[in-house]
């Protein structure tokens, strides 16, 4: 009708007519303005919120303050997840039309979802803070959401505050019991705290609850595995030598090159007395790790403790150089290589490393160092030379003057040889905790 009488008074113009056009192309614009709200919210409640947006877009071209249009965009928008976007909308109508049901629960949607994105970004992002903070605000809106809460217990996991993240974790499954992201989540926080008994029961039951979880199940390989080291450590601890090497082997069954439970098993081997074991393991300690040096010192240490003083020589053969040059300005290392010597029926060289393993240690040592020339000590007094062992013993009480075995081995060899007076000169030389 609206062309037909444009058409009319293009050819009969007469202003009288002229607002009767206006009122029918206004009101052919609200028509398609209309049907094109109608598509749009037909499309919304189809979830085509591409074509939805489209629709509105264009309504509000022509009507920019039409507050249908206007909420309807912005559920097309929350539908989009452009929070943002959606949130600014929802405020328009509210101011245009406060009293809106849907304006205001929109609004308080939008700005839920935008704190949530806020948090979900910010651990993308490494910053657990901005993450907390985020969430924090998602809950003021809604304070039982599961989502935000589990969203603000992995920021506070992430950031190590382990009491409150268990809080928020807790308070999770207070709501529901069998959320497997809240019970991972608390198993994540035992696993931190060292409760790896804790930590195992409560990742297990989460793989139950979800086994396509790749992190559950690694927490839950980890927290077992911990969890053994913590026995073997606590009985080696114990001199429970046994149950040590144990708890060390059935560490390595679930974890063959793990360091940690190697050295453990060595060190609770050599304590046992079982030094061929010690030095198979110090053997796979020096292949994972070529440049360790005290993997060789214990290797070297074990052979010598199985009377395997020719397999100690080889191994100092083996050693790589920058280990060797490292090792050779140590106490330790010149000690043990000097009773190797001794051992292998080398004195020349023997007595060299023992010079040069006195002279590094006036300037470094350990009681690990004085332990082996100690024994190198003992060895020379029950060979008859108290002279070279006297000179260690008194080595041994400069150097570690609160250390009683050096003095009580220097009073022993004044006795052996009868010179009492030093002996007892030697008792009253001695630091009171000697």
């Amino acid at each position: 009708m609206l062309g037909s009488f444009e058409a009319y008074l293009q050819r009969y113009p007469d202003a009288g007519l002229q607002p009767i056009e206006a009122a029918l192309r206004a009101k052919q614009q609200q028509n398609v303005a209309d049907a094109d709200k109608a598509m749009a919210f037909k499309a919304l409640k189809n979830k085509d919120a591409e074509q939805a947006a489209a629709k509105f877009t264009e309504v509000l071209r022509q009507s920019p303050n039409d507050a249908n249009a206007i909420v309807g965009l912005a559920y097309a928008r929350l539908d989009q997840k452009r929070f943002s976007e959606a949130l600014s909308l929802f405020d328009h109508a509210r101011t245009l039309a406060p009293q809106r049901q849907d304006a205001r629960e929109g609004y308080d949607n939008a700005r839920f979802l935008l704190a949530l994105q806020r948090g979900s970004a910010a651990e993308r992002e490494n910053q657990p803070d901005a993450a907390v903070m985020a969430y924090q605000e998602a809950l003021s809106l809604r304070p039982l959401d599961n989502g935000a809460l589990l969203g603000l217990a992995n920021a506070l996991l992430k950031e190590r505050k382990f009491s409150d993240a268990e809080t928020q974790f807790q308070r999770v499954l207070n709501q529901s019991p069998n959320n497997a992201d809240a019970m991972a989540g608390l198993g994540f926080v035992r696993l931190n705290e060292g409760r790896f008994d804790d930590a195992s029961r409560l990742l297990a039951n989460a793989k139950k609850l979800d086994p396509t979880r790749k992190d559950i199940d690694q927490g839950y390989n980890n927290a077992n595995f911990w969890g053994i080291m913590n026995r073997a450590a606590t009985a080696l601890n114990q001199d429970h030598l046994k149950e040590a090497i144990t708890s060390y082997q059935q560490a390595l069954q679930a974890n063959p090159n793990n360091k940690d439970a190697l050295v453990g098993l060595a060190n609770a081997s050599v304590r046992a007395g079982d030094f061929p074991a010690a030095a198979k393991t110090y053997y796979r300690l020096t292949a994972a790790n070529p440049n360790d040096d005290t993997s060789w010192i214990g290797l070297i240490k074990a052979q010598v403790g199985e009377k395997a003083p020719q397999a100690a020589l080889s191994t100092v053969q083996q050693m790589p150089l920058g280990v060797k040059q490292r090792m050779e300005g140590q106490s330790d290392y010149l000690s043990e290589l000097a009773l190797v010597y001794y051992a292998a029926n080398q004195p020349e060289a023997g007595e060299q490393y023992l010079r040069r393993a006195l002279a590094t240690a006036g300037r470094s040592d350990s009681d690990d160092a004085l332990s082996v020339r100690l024994q190198i000590a003992g060895q020379f007094m029950e060979q008859g030379r108290t002279g070279h062992a006297i000179e260690i013993y008194k080595e041994a009480t400069q150097s570690h003057p609160n250390n009683a075995s050096g003095w009580e081995g220097l009073i022993g060899a004044y006795t052996r040889l009868g010179s009492f007076q030093q002996a007892a000169a030697t008792v009253r030389s001695m630091p009171q905790p000697s």
